[in-house]
């Protein structure tokens, strides 16, 4: 009869573990395990049967506590979601990294990840060959990032050399290189996983004829930069509402809040024209009351467009004190609202009836919202 077996499959993956975060991934084998744990090679082998299964054993212990299960929130979101937490199972082992991305299939979790993932794609339209080349995509850029952060992050050597190429011969990547040993690696992961989204969606979701988005939030939360950004990135036409009434009032028509309506209108009448045929149209106001969040929701009934709010906000009140404090964007008749002419407003701001994307402009480059806001809105 065999004699029952003293140790756990999870006490041996611990001390796996435990010996690859001490000696590297190099140091594991059979004998330097048996060794960890006090007992011979063949005893080992009671437990595993060979290197391969050893790995096995491994990853699925790194992999364990990988939760398979999503919020609620818009399927860029969940995706985001399923995937930061591989990423972050393997920088909390980066030694057993070539374990995890060798043996990932052989893992239950990791299965339940995958059957996660593809759900959210289903049920974000992705259909046949469409949702499989997105399931790839994402795979490839996590497992790609993944390996590309623990064996060459931009702040290694390697990045620090290229930055120190002679301009004369080499000016595009000496001057890349040494941007991108200021990148951390939460925004270079972020933002490339942002990238990849963003090209999946307009690769294989079928896009709606006309798209209204309407970026709105209080002066001085860098709506007209995240506008431009947006639409740099996807082609739709930028309305900014400031600017329409800066031309109005250039022709010496009176300031006043007849003024502030006729330029919501002048903007509503050419985001109708674009949307009729089929174009996205980005628009930034202020929108803090209900009569001016019923333009855009009219121009979208009458142009069977669809229709998202985005609500901008800073979080942190001094940084929004700050910015609005060194603002000038030229507009001589507009002119530029103090720090209480904001805080009126915010206090009048009406709450939302319509659902809407929250973003918070505090501590990201408006290039870098646009490109999150690109994959929520699906562009």
């Amino acid at each position: 009869m065999p004699r029952p077996k003293s140790r756990t499959s999870d006490e041996i993956a611990a001390a796996a573990v435990a010996l690859l975060e001490r000696d590297g991934h190099a140091a594991l084998s059979m004998r330097s395990l048996a060794r960890e744990l006090g007992m011979s090679v063949m005893a080992l082998y009671r437990y595993v049967s060979d290197r391969d299964d050893l790995e096995r054993l491994v990853a699925e212990y790194v992999l364990s506590s990988l939760s398979s299960s999503v919020g609620e929130g818009h399927w860029t979101a969940q995706v985001v979601e399923l995937v930061e937490r591989v990423r972050s199972a393997a920088q909390a082992h980066p030694e057993a990294i070539p374990l995890l991305l060798r043996h990932r299939h052989d893992s239950r979790s990791s299965i339940r990840w995958i059957e996660r993932m593809l759900g959210v794609l289903a049920e974000a339209g992705f259909e046949g060959t469409g949702r499989v080349v997105a399931q790839r995509a994402i795979v490839d850029y996590l497992v790609g990032a993944i390996q590309s952060q623990h064996l060459s992050a931009l702040s290694g050597p390697g990045t620090a050399v290229m930055a120190q190429l002679r301009d004369e011969e080499f000016p595009y990547l000496s001057q890349t290189a040494g941007i991108a040993r200021g990148v951390s690696p939460d925004e270079e992961f972020r933002r490339g996983l942002m990238s990849v989204l963003a090209g999946l969606v307009s690769e294989w979701r079928p896009s709606a004829d006309g798209h209204l988005i309407a970026i709105s939030g209080l002066p001085g939360v860098g709506k007209t930069s995240v506008a431009a950004a947006l639409v740099a990135r996807t082609g739709a036409v930028h309305l900014s509402i400031d600017v329409v009434e800066e031309a109005i009032l250039a022709c010496g028509l009176p300031s006043g809040w007849q003024a502030g309506v006729a330029a919501y209108e002048a903007a509503r009448a050419m985001a109708e024209l674009n949307l009729r045929t089929g174009r996205r149209v980005v628009v930034d106001a202020v929108n803090d009351s209900e009569p001016a969040r019923q333009t855009w929701r009219t121009a979208a009934s009458v142009t069977g467009a669809a229709l998202d709010f985005v609500h901008l906000v800073i979080a942190d009140p001094r940084e929004h004190e700050r910015r609005l404090g060194g603002r000038d964007r030229g507009l001589a008749f507009v002119g530029e609202p103090t720090w209480a002419d904001v805080q009126r407003r915010r206090a009048e701001f009406a709450a939302w009836t319509d659902d809407t994307v929250e973003l918070d402009t505090s501590v990201r480059a408006a290039d870098e919202v646009a490109a999150a806001l690109a994959a929520q809105l699906g562009w």
